[in-house]
């Protein structure tokens, strides 16, 4: 049996597992048929495309399921209450104090505030190996000489952005579509930083690049990613990242999107500092960045409370908004 026959036998397995039992991960599909999940995606984004849909949990069914129909609820509407407004003025703060975000540039003449990974620690058996490489320790001590400004964020995939000077310079710089923040170990700071195991931040400066939106449309922008890729709800099960990414990748196919995103098999040539092209590549950095811990999930938050209805007697009820 060739490639072809081979993958059309196992769509169809797919297709009867899907038609046995709705509303299956991934995953689930790939242990009763013996294969990697890498395996599976490819065909439910690929040749299954347009056969299947998956929900905001991850779950796969058959497409015209009247049960995903049900599942999914209709986007809550925002609502012209106090709060409601009072939480658009301070989306509107953020929007203007451009959401911190991260962007480095992708070449200097001193140290860079970035280094490129080898592999992805999500996705790694030993994902502390990387501070064995010296590009990585160096740009961990310097984070750790300014722990009160700087914190380790990994990030991928890496959008590189081209930008000019006043002067007319002109370069790039290293925006990834995705954050994940590192955490310092509370009672040893010469302990090797971990990774915080929560949502990942999507980042406002490659957003910012990505899209013809306004200044003022950022911030719903990210939140209705966020919406769209499961984000946006911190109480729900962690998606796995390669979930995320195949889902980021067919959310947005407009994005120009210059390798296939493979977290487990990352891009190394040329590197990012060597590249002179605008694009979203398969890769995966380390960066020290500034962005504030207090804004984090903070958008989509403030988007979510203006949904909510208030009661009669609350405290914003006191208050009138112009």
């Amino acid at each position: 049996m060739n490639d072809r026959s081979q993958k059309t036998t196992l769509a169809q397995k797919v297709l009867d597992l899907l038609q046995a039992k709705t509303g299956q991960k991934a995953r689930d599909i790939a242990t009763q048929l013996g294969l990697d999940r890498s395996e599976i995606n490819s065909l439910l984004y690929g040749s299954l495309k347009g056969k299947v849909i998956q929900d905001k949990s991850y779950r796969w069914w058959l497409k015209g399921a009247a049960e995903v129909e049900r599942r999914e609820p209709e986007r809550p509407q925002k609502l012209d209450t106090p709060l409601a407004r009072l939480c658009r003025y301070y989306l509107d703060c953020l929007n203007h104090d451009d959401q911190g975000g991260v962007s480095v540039f992708a070449s200097s003449q001193f140290d860079l505030d970035y280094v490129e990974l080898q592999m992805l620690p999500l996705v790694a058996d030993a994902p502390d190996e990387i501070f064995t490489d010296e590009p990585v320790r160096k740009l961990l001590n310097k984070t750790k000489r300014d722990r009160s400004r700087l914190t380790l964020v990994l990030g991928y995939p890496v959008r590189l952005t081209k930008v000019r000077g006043r002067r007319g310079w002109e370069g790039f710089k290293v925006e990834p579509v995705l954050l994940f923040p590192y955490q310092d170990d509370p009672v040893d700071r010469y302990a090797t930083p971990t990774l915080t195991g929560e949502l990942p931040q999507i980042n406002s400066k490659a957003i910012r690049s990505l899209t013809t939106a306004d200044s003022a449309s950022i911030v719903e922008e990210i939140v209705q990613l966020a919406e769209e890729l499961g984000l946006a709800n911190a109480e729900n099960e962690l998606p796995d990242l390669d979930e995320i990414i195949p889902r980021l990748r067919a959310v947005r196919p407009e994005w120009d999107w210059k390798d296939q995103p493979d977290p487990y098999n990352l891009v190394q040539y040329p590197r990012l500092s060597d590249t002179k092209e605008p694009g979203i590549y398969n890769r995966a950095v380390l960066l020290a960045a500034e962005r504030s811990p207090y804004t984090k999930g903070l958008e989509t938050e403030l988007a979510t409370l203006q949904t909510v209805p208030e009661p009669a007697n609350s405290l914003f009820a006191a208050f009138s908004w112009a």
